[in-house]
């Protein structure tokens, strides 16, 4: 009798399992939505968006038997580049024409900072480096 109870349990356990499809596909999100039914991975978001591997030429040319269309953004040219196995080639990806351009900010249009002087570029979002600097005149009294 134990052979016969354990070996129904082998056959409903595989007919179980053969009866089960797997879902292999993945979503990234904070809404918890189930991927799109085409996409193995699906991110989504309406604040933040997708970083890609970011490295040196030296990094990306140091890659060890890459596959067929890995993506990486090199830092040395700032460019994205695609690895095609059948040419053995990373090839950059072109940027098309279209660009966003993002909002900067004007200091000193008054008469009160007349004689600002502003080196670099501000923009939201982005951090600033040791070009950002803002030059303002100023009266200090000591009391």
């Amino acid at each position: 009798m134990k052979k016969f109870t354990k070996m129904i349990a082998i056959i409903v356990a595989v007919a179980i399992s053969l009866s089960y499809t797997a879902n292999a596909q993945v979503s990234i999100n904070t809404d918890g939505s189930n991927p799109d039914a085409s996409a193995m991975l699906e991110v989504k978001s309406t604040d933040k968006g997708m970083l890609i591997p970011r490295m040196t030429q030296t990094q990306i040319t140091a890659i060890s038997n890459p596959a067929s269309g890995l993506l990486v953004f090199n830092t040395s040219d700032e460019k994205f580049y695609a690895y095609v196995l059948s040419g053995n080639k990373w090839k950059e990806v072109q940027y098309g024409s279209g660009e966003i351009i993002l909002p900067s900010y004007t200091i000193g249009t008054g008469g009160s900072c007349a004689n600002t002087v502003v080196n670099g570029n501000y923009y939201e979002g982005v951090a600033l480096d040791a070009s950002n600097t803002v030059t303002l005149d100023a009266t200090v009294t000591t009391v």
